[in-house]
């Protein structure tokens, strides 16, 4: 850019407008300028875009995983409520790939459809809701505090793959094989 040239996209965004409805979407959320940044994201790119990006990433379509990434970078909202509705109303292909993408983008907002997913019939459903708290923990994301009760689920659970999994929740001293 030369001098005085500025750029016709910053002035399309009303950001005097976009930090007034943040602040009204979030009167009784405290949240960090991060947070706060990732809204003003959400919010400007549209939540019905970002639900629909979560529908193209189901389909499997070229450029899903361009879509993916940018969810994954974002954890919006939006997204986690379609991945969410898809899981309630799917077909069995449709509801693991919800829970799956969910995996990738959830943030501890998702900690009450955990248990949902682990009482799932279908054991991949449970094994994803398992890595999906095993991530959110390891992450940082959530403390052990906040899902207690979860976690005495996966150690309970029915399914002895979702009880090792607790046992690599519970050992937080144990090496793992991936990073977040």
């Amino acid at each position: 850019m030369n001098g005085g040239e500025t750029n016709d996209v910053t002035e399309s965004i009303d950001w005097q407008a976009l930090v007034q409805r943040l602040n009204n979407l979030s009167q009784s959320q405290a949240s960090t300028d991060l947070d706060a940044a990732k809204r003003a994201i959400e919010v400007s790119l549209g939540e019905e875009h970002l639900q629909a990006a979560v529908d193209y990433c189901i389909q499997d379509k070229l450029g899903s995983e361009l879509a993916r990434s940018v969810l994954q970078q974002l954890s919006p909202w939006s997204a986690m409520q379609r991945c969410y509705e898809l899981f309630k109303k799917g077909d069995s292909d449709t509801r693991c790939s919800a829970v799956e993408l969910l995996y990738v983008i959830a943030d501890g907002r998702v900690l009450p459809w955990l248990s949902e997913f682990l009482d799932d019939s279908d054991p991949l459903i449970q094994y994803l809701g398992v890595e999906t708290l095993d991530r959110l923990i390891w992450s940082g994301t959530v403390k052990y505090e906040e899902c207690s009760d979860l976690l005495q689920k996966v150690r309970e659970h029915p399914n002895a793959q979702i009880r090792v999994m607790a046992a690599l929740i519970w050992s937080p001293s144990q090496s793992r094989a991936y990073a977040y």
